[in-house]
């Protein structure tokens, strides 16, 4: 008996919970298509479009000069203000950052520093077309870049 009440007393309210009513149902369907389309999809972002999307580590102030992104690393190289590089690597899976100053370059084009933990192993970060480290000459992180 209310409902009728409210029907008469809100013609408006009842078209448009009759368009929802009718609509609704049908999107999940309208939907299906897209989610498909993602689920069974073979494609793979490319190198670009992966740096593009994330976002520089660097401060504000100073310029990205390279950025990399690895399964479980973004890792970008900057130059502050003094010209100096510095490495920042973020690790995606526990979400500690690094930051180390003095980094070099390779021959080959890659990034260099070179740190030393509290126990005093020396660790080796090098990124390029794939991302290294090593603690006391022992590889530990081994991952291509994209």
């Amino acid at each position: 008996m209310t409902s009728k009440i409210w029907l008469k007393n809100w013609k408006v309210s009842a078209v448009v919970g009759t368009i929802f009513g009718v609509l609704l149902p049908g999107l999940p369907l309208l939907a299906a298509p897209i989610s498909g389309l993602v689920e069974n999809s073979s494609f793979a972002p490319s190198k670009d479009l992966l740096i593009a999307q994330s976002d520089s580590l660097c401060v504000p102030e100073d310029i990205s000069v390279a950025e990399y992104v690895t399964e479980n690393y973004i890792i970008s190289i900057c130059e502050d203000e003094a010209g100096s590089l510095y490495y920042v690597d973020y690790n995606l899976g526990n979400e500690m950052s690094n930051r180390f100053y003095d980094v070099t370059t390779t021959r080959n084009g890659d990034y260099i520093v070179t740190t030393y933990d509290n126990d005093g192993s020396e660790l080796v970060y090098t990124v390029g077309d794939y991302f290294r480290v090593t603690n006391n000459g022992d590889q530990v992180v081994y991952e291509e870049t994209y």
